[in-house]
């Protein structure tokens, strides 16, 4: 005898409620112990301890440490994903931080992993599988944050990876090739106008960019003149983006916001090398106005240098007046 819908809500809402203490435990658990992005090695173990306790069958290795568990229904007609992010930021301040790394959930990842496994507990409420018309992949996903960039770019280097985010690694791969619809939930202060629960907004991709600036060394009392200073030219970079800021059609939903992450080591030495790094959420022909050919998140390398030496100058000067003449 085939359960109605309200049925199967009443059970699956039941055996959630039942499991709260369980769930609770679950996201304090990871809360104690984030990690950052391909880097979730304790919290991918522990969903997979998860999985395993719930008799889930599971792949593990996806985009380096996501695992795909698998809920079979009564028929493998359609799919399902419902998705929950293993990694936290980089936030040393906060008051649940890892004292060595600096990592800390405050994009509540971890209440993200109980949400997915309490839909996981949910299902397998007595007789609540038989009634579905398709499978459900429980699915714990790596690097949402773009964060740790030169990391992730030595994964990619080794052939780890291909793509620095890791749902963008995990279609790459095809680990989504078998799922007709994928969702999940983000968590959103208390205080929300929609309040406890909204449905989210759009949100933007991004092209990010990691820029060189190479200079030239020299002591920066003693011949400063013999420099090229490379952080110099980095902010010169940012605040000729800055200057151009009026240009921007909100339409175009251009965001640029940089970070200089190295411009020199010594007080007394003028800036060799600059690196800075910026993500910008806009749509590809936008990118392709400010960038030219947008190949994805590759290093810039920009040689900064002056425009004329004074003896350059002079020649221009010369060849100008000679072509008056």
């Amino acid at each position: 005898m085939s359960l109605t819908k309200t049925e199967v809500k009443e059970r699956v809402c039941a055996a959630i409620e039942k499991a709260m203490p369980k769930l609770m435990e679950v996201a304090e658990t990871i809360m104690a112990a984030p990690e950052l992005g391909y880097k979730e090695n304790k919290t991918t173990a522990f969903v997979q301890q998860l999985f395993t306790e719930l008799n889930i069958p599971f792949t593990t290795g996806h985009a380096v440490t996501g695992v795909k568990g698998r809920l079979k229904g009564k028929s493998d007609a359609y799919r399902v994903a419902m998705i929950g992010e293993l990694d936290a930021i980089i936030c040393p301040k906060h008051p649940r931080a890892d004292a060595v790394t600096g990592a800390a959930h405050c994009c509540g990842h971890n209440v993200q992993i109980a949400n997915m496994l309490a839909v996981a507990i949910g299902l397998q409420a007595e007789g609540v599988l038989l009634e579905l018309n398709g499978e459900v992949v429980i699915f714990a996903v790596p690097a949402e944050e773009y964060v740790e960039i030169d990391y992730r770019n030595k994964l990619r280097e080794e052939g780890k990876i291909k793509y620095l985010g890791g749902k963008q690694q995990l279609i790459y791969e095809g680990a989504f090739d078998d799922i007709d619809m994928a969702m999940q939930m983000h968590v959103e202060t208390a205080k929300a106008e929609t309040g406890e629960m909204g449905l989210g907004s759009t949100s933007n991709g991004f092209i990010g960019k990691l820029i060189n600036y190479h200079g030239k060394a020299a002591h920066a009392a003693g011949a400063p003149h013999k420099g090229v200073n490379a952080l110099q030219a980095a902010m010169m970079g940012v605040m000729g983006v800055n200057a151009i800021r009026d240009t921007f059609k909100e339409s175009d939903y251009v965001r640029f916001h940089p970070i200089i992450n190295s411009g020199g080591s010594l007080v007394n030495v003028v800036p060799e090398v600059a690196y800075t790094k910026t993500a910008q959420a806009l749509a590809m022909t936008i990118v392709d106005l400010l960038y030219g050919d947008a190949e994805g998140a590759k290093e810039v390398q920009a040689n900064y240098k002056p425009v004329f030496t004074k003896d350059e100058y002079i020649k221009l000067m010369d060849s100008i007046s000679e072509g008056e003449k």
